[in-house]
């Protein structure tokens, strides 16, 4: 699954999503907005190459690696700081 939205996301719902009785280990990362010198937050742009590069890395991760499932999801508009930006989720069933 990859998905470029300008709402947040629930991570419980994305991992429930990808859960299944064949699945041994689910990794994720989880990208914020970091606070930094005289900064508010950030700017995401609305890319639409970006989902076919998203899906393209998804479709290389499933192929090389021993993974059932994949999750990319990335934010658009402005983000403030501790605000999620990028969920990768990824589950195999081995760890």
């Amino acid at each position: 699954m990859v998905e470029i939205r300008r709402e947040n996301f629930s991570i419980d719902e994305i991992t429930r999503k990808m859960h299944d009785p064949k699945i041994g280990a689910l990794s994720i990362y989880l990208g914020t907005v970091r606070e930094f010198p005289e900064g508010i937050g950030l700017e995401f742009e609305d890319d639409n190459r970006a989902v076919r590069e998203l899906e393209l890395i998804e479709k290389r991760a499933i192929d090389r690696f021993d993974i059932e499932d994949v999750a990319i999801i990335h934010r658009t508009g402005f983000l403030g700081i501790s605000e999620n930006i990028l969920l990768v989720a990824v589950s195999a069933a081995h760890r």
